[in-house]
């Protein structure tokens, strides 16, 4: 096995669905993927659907969600990305989510990334997109070809960094303890993650010659809220002094 692809998920299982079949039109087979429903109790019908691709992908559902005073609540896919990276069984892990859509042939750039640079890399795709007002979303619906044109007019540059689809060593991730738990708020937790394999583990960026495109879902009803930018625990000051403690 190859590579592991940890997808996490929370009640989208729609854009689940698309990604899936992104995955299966790939030509390089050599990969499992652990579909991480991060629900608070198992999603029957995320379940149904990841038995529906067992045919076509190596695929698994695992339910790693938990509660909050009984209650369903959102938080950083870095819990079930943790849970993931311990049950993958491939040397090499890739990050993602349940609306992440593949562009043609991707997965094979990733694989080869590690045979030319080694380990100790920080493996992203070169064109990294936001779905701009579900506009792609809808192409893929309605089985639309994505062409070069359309994604350029319909989307958005994305950071390539972030794990939207990232791939590292498997080894690495957990000997830097993996995502910081403690972080629930909107993307702090990924600047964290990044920072600690590029500066820490001294892992170097390699982007690859990737189209991956970030189907759109709408803004989560916590960012809405404000929970996301709590300024007195989250604020970039405090997780850098966290990351040069933990250094």
């Amino acid at each position: 096995m190859k590579l592991s692809i940890l997808m996490v998920t929370h009640r989208r299982n729609e854009l689940l669905e698309y990604g899936l079949k992104s995955l299966v039109k790939q030509s390089f087979k050599d990969f499992e993927v652990l579909v991480l429903d991060d629900c608070f109790i198992e999603d029957v019908e995320c379940k149904q659907l990841v038995d529906s691709f067992s045919s076509s992908l190596n695929i698994s559902y695992i339910h790693t969600g938990k509660t909050k005073n009984g209650l369903d609540f959102w938080r950083i896919p870095g819990f079930a990305y943790n849970i993931g990276a311990k049950l993958a069984a491939a040397n090499i892990i890739c990050l993602t989510e349940s609306e992440i859509y593949h562009q043609g042939e991707t997965l094979s750039f990733f694989s080869t990334a590690f045979d030319l640079y080694g380990k100790n890399i920080y493996v992203c795709p070169l064109n990294m997109r936001d779905d701009l007002n579900g506009n792609l979303y809808s192409l893929v619906k309605n089985n639309n070809t994505l062409t070069d044109i359309y994604i350029r007019y319909m989307s958005v540059v994305l950071a390539n960094w972030y794990p939207f689809f990232i791939a590292v060593d498997k080894n690495n991730y957990l000997n830097i303890g993996g995502y910081d738990e403690d972080m629930i708020g909107c993307c702090y937790d990924d600047e964290d993650i990044s920072y600690r394999f590029m500066k820490l583990l001294n892992c170097k960026k390699i982007e690859v010659n990737a189209t991956i495109i970030h189907l759109d879902h709408g803004t989560h009803a916590s960012q809405r809220r404000g929970f996301c930018y709590n300024q007195t625990i989250y604020n970039y000051k405090n997780v850098e002094n966290k990351i040069l403690k933990r250094n």
